[in-house]
């Protein structure tokens, strides 16, 4: 298993690739369109830790406690998205989902209708994007190719927290926050006790193979080689993941 820092430095790096790539199309999206911003989005242990992190640095925990108790409803899928790509590589009956997806917006949003949190936003929401302005005509499309993309990086991601929690986002953010407190109030007294996972969260797993569309693979080949090469300290990336292409 990773371990923790070498995640989080792992996924910063994921996150500016991945930013890099989407700068080259052709995007309608624009701070203020919120139509995405949902209560579905899903995140992996590291990048609540990483969310954990940034808002700790900027005095905004209580903030974040305060956001959590107005969460309402959420979108909470039965399966991972590396369980959804073994099933389909497989050739397995996709199982289906219990509850449907809830698209009341995100508790995180301002009265601007922009992310209070945009810079430390999980991949799920990063990886929107549709070529015309959904707010305008009702519905997004997305390019076929940063479709796969995302899908391939979201498969990385969850392969880098294998182990871990996996799960909405306001499912696994009070779940850490209540493990941060517990550990450390067990550490005041001196005791070791297991700590609980919410009962809404999955397991993430480690990746299965990539699910990419056949007429796609010599982009993705590329997309792929390139974020792997990207160095983080003395390593790079597909060496830390211990993926070959």
């Amino acid at each position: 298993m990773i371990n923790s820092s070498q995640a989080i430095a792992a996924l910063q790096e994921i996150y500016r690739f991945h930013a890099s790539w989407v700068s080259e199309l052709d995007l309608a999206c624009h701070k203020g369109c919120a139509a995405c911003c949902t209560r579905n989005v899903t995140v992996t242990e590291a990048e609540g830790q990483l969310i954990l992190n940034g808002l700790q640095e900027q005095a905004q925990l209580d903030w974040l406690s305060q956001r959590l108790q107005l969460k309402g409803p959420t979108g909470r899928p039965v399966m991972t998205t590396n369980e959804w790509a073994r099933d389909c590589l497989e050739g397995r009956e996709i199982r289906a989902q219990e509850s449907d997806q809830i698209l009341a917006p995100c508790p995180f949003l301002d009265q601007n209708q922009s992310c209070s949190m945009y810079s430390l936003r999980p991949f799920s929401c990063r990886c929107f994007g549709s070529s015309v302005d959904c707010v305008r005509t009702g519905m997004a499309e997305q390019p076929d190719i940063l479709m796969e993309v995302n899908t391939v990086t979201l498969q990385i991601i969850e392969h880098l927290g294998q182990g871990n929690c996996w799960g909405n986002m306001l499912d696994v953010l009070p779940m850490m926050i209540r493990k941060n407190e517990s550990r450390q109030e067990n550490k005041n007294r001196g005791e070791l006790r297991p700590e609980k996972t919410g009962q809404y969260l999955r397991q993430a797993k480690p990746l299965p193979g990539f699910l990419v569309m056949p007429d796609q693979q010599a982009e993705i080949q590329d997309y792929l080689t390139g974020l792997f090469a990207v160095q983080i300290d003395s390593s790079n990336l597909g060496t830390i993941l211990q993926i070959n292409l």
